[in-house]
């Protein structure tokens, strides 16, 4: 009788703790935090691992913007397609000052700052300086450096290829392209880890600009604006990067027109996807449904109202749910975004960028605890990081 009552009790328990996570998964992220000192049970519940995952699930997917006055601040638009007419400062969140800054708070020398660089799962990896990247977490705060590449900066070019979470180790690493004393290769910097690996030598760059990958059964893809596939032998390929092997491979790319405008490679519905700019109001969406055979399917065409001028370049970006970010530029600068429903070919809003300058790396903010940032920075050049408490 004892044990059946005391097997009861638990479950009451249990039916109480899912009450109560459903609960405080509707809270900010800063009540949540705050919720951690109520009692030792709350503490469990929002250090869970379910729980974490779906706090940050509901977040909204964000952009990260960078200040046009150079060293400024770093932060965040709202891409929530619930309200995307909503005005630009009330979806703004501040993440930190990209100034680099001593312990004792004076600013470094030069007015040098952060370069953000890749976006993944509520982290940050930022360049401080060639060779030397730090990664962070504006929600929890916390930052810690990735190994150093050597310690000559003005010899070295570093330049970061991807971020990614390794399938079997769990770890964060990051794919360079390294090139010292005129020899090139590729690096897996991990965090956490002590020191960077090579993996082999890396192709001279046409040009030491990368597109963010997009990653897909542990593999990471680029569209374009990788030197691997800019050679003749990559000609209409695009380049992949299995990270459970991490072997380079070539895949074809979709059907290239007179016409394309832009192009960008997303992921749509779990499925990978290029979006295509033909002329000036027509997107054509191509997706790679049946990935082993690579065979490019076109998923949808739609007209878009989209006032640009032959002069003018647009850039376009995923942002879940079946959604499309357009941003137009103009003279160097992106002055709008443009939210579509490919599903439903219509427009769901503007984002004004008239005063900021985007990165397109999409951010949703995490409250999960990661290993590597309770260990100390590994080089004493790394600087400390001016969080802001936005949340």
């Amino acid at each position: 009788m004892s044990t059946a009552t005391s097997d009861g009790g638990r479950g009451i328990h249990a039916l109480c703790d899912d009450a109560l996570m459903e609960i405080l998964v509707l809270l900010p992220n800063k009540s949540v935090l705050c919720c951690r000192a109520v009692c030792r049970r709350w503490r469990r519940i929002t250090n869970d691992g379910s729980f974490l995952a779906g706090l940050s699930a509901r977040r909204p997917l964000k952009m990260i913007i960078l200040s046009q006055s150079g060293a400024g601040a770093v932060s965040a638009v709202s891409l929530s397609v619930d309200d995307p007419t909503s005005p630009a400062e009330s979806r703004r969140s501040h993440l930190f000052d990209r100034r680099q800054l001593y312990e004792d708070g004076r600013t470094r020398r030069n007015n040098r700052c952060f370069d953000v660089v890749c976006s993944l799962d509520g982290l940050l990896v930022l360049s401080q300086r060639p060779g030397l990247f730090v990664v962070c977490n504006p929600a929890t705060r916390q930052w810690t450096n990735l190994p150093a590449l050597r310690q000559e900066p003005r010899r070295l070019h570093a330049i970061a290829c991807g971020f990614f979470s390794h399938g079997s180790s769990g770890e964060y690493r990051l794919l360079c392209h390294v090139e010292y004393r005129r020899k090139r290769y590729y690096y897996i910097l991990a965090a956490g880890g002590a020191l960077p690996r090579r993996l082999g030598r890396a192709p001279r760059p046409p040009s030491w600009e990368y597109d963010a990958p997009v990653a897909r059964r542990g593999i990471l893809h680029w569209l374009a604006s990788h030197p691997e596939a800019a050679t003749a032998a990559g000609k209409n390929k695009m380049l992949a990067f299995d990270t459970a092997s991490e072997t380079f491979q070539l895949m074809p790319r979709p059907p290239e027109r007179a016409g394309d405008t832009a192009r960008a490679l997303l992921e749509l519905d779990g499925e990978l996807s290029v979006a295509v700019m033909q002329g000036l109001t027509s997107l054509a969406v191509w997706d790679l449904r049946h990935y082993d055979a690579e065979v490019w399917t076109l998923r949808c065409l739609v007209v878009v109202e989209v006032p640009l001028s032959r002069l003018s370049t647009c850039r376009l970006h995923s942002v879940g749910g079946g959604a499309i970010l357009i941003a137009n530029r103009y003279s160097c600068k992106f002055n709008a975004a443009r939210l579509y429903d490919l599903k439903e070919k219509r427009m769901l809003g503007e984002i004004s960028l008239s005063h900021e300058d985007p990165t397109f790396l999409m951010f949703r903010e995490s409250l999960v605890s990661h290993a590597f940032f309770h260990s100390p920075p590994r080089s004493s050049e790394v600087a400390y990081i001016k969080f802001t408490d936005y949340m």
